[in-house]
């Protein structure tokens, strides 16, 4: 559905039931799939009964969000883009109605650079690489933002570009050695990264030291 209408304040994110989501995908992988199944079915009803209240829109890419990631935890890529599929518009039109609101400029930012990520992750380096650069584009085109939850989206993107890169025969060093140097200087990287993820830095790591000047 695509959305219409001027958005609100974003004042009424339903906190508790993405705390919920979280709790459940990591204690209990399908109740919290089903709980988002539940969760995208009621927020999508929202949409079609209120359609210029931006706070059930933003809602529901937040249900598309948390199964994305439950279809990633299980490496189930053609699903999880799917559902980052549909989010992107929503959150793209969020934000391009109120480009002062952080919360949406991040959220579009970080569904480009997933988007771009989970296409590396699945082998489709081809198709990864104009989200990814959206992505990068847009995070530096506000410098003055260096909260802790900007940088590894940044990070990632440029690590995955590095993948891009690789497969399209050109030098991944410059993208390889951004991501790293975001990620040393984050505090707790680590949690920032899933498996999938950290098997991409590790190879990153490896590919830097044939690059000029080593890792």
């Amino acid at each position: 559905m695509q959305p219409q209408g001027v958005p609100g304040s974003y004042t009424n994110v339903n906190f508790v039931d993405l705390g919920l989501k979280g709790v459940f995908f990591k204690s209990d992988p399908a109740r919290a799939h089903q709980h988002a199944l539940t969760a995208a079915r009621l927020d999508s009803e929202r949409m079609a009964a209120e359609p210029q209240n931006a706070d059930s829109r933003l809602d529901y890419t937040r249900d598309l969000e948390v199964l994305a990631n439950s279809h990633l935890a299980q490496r189930q890529y053609a699903d999880a883009l799917r559902y980052f599929e549909q989010a992107l518009p929503l959150r793209r039109a969020l934000f391009e109605v109120d480009q002062a609101n952080t919360l949406t400029w991040h959220q579009l930012v970080f569904t480009l650079m997933r988007m771009g990520e989970t296409h590396v992750l699945a082998g489709q380096p081809g198709q990864a690489g104009g989200f990814l650069r959206e992505s990068i584009r847009r995070i530096e085109a506000r410098p003055g933002l260096k909260e802790h939850w900007v940088i590894p989206t940044l990070a990632r993107a440029y690590l995955a570009l590095g993948e891009v890169e690789v497969a399209a025969r050109s030098s991944p060093c410059r993208s390889y050695r951004r991501s790293q140097e975001l990620l040393r200087d984050l505090p707790d990287a680590e949690k920032y990264l899933s498996p999938d993820t950290a098997g991409l830095r590790d190879r990153a790591r490896q590919r830097l030291k044939s690059c000029a000047g080593g890792a």
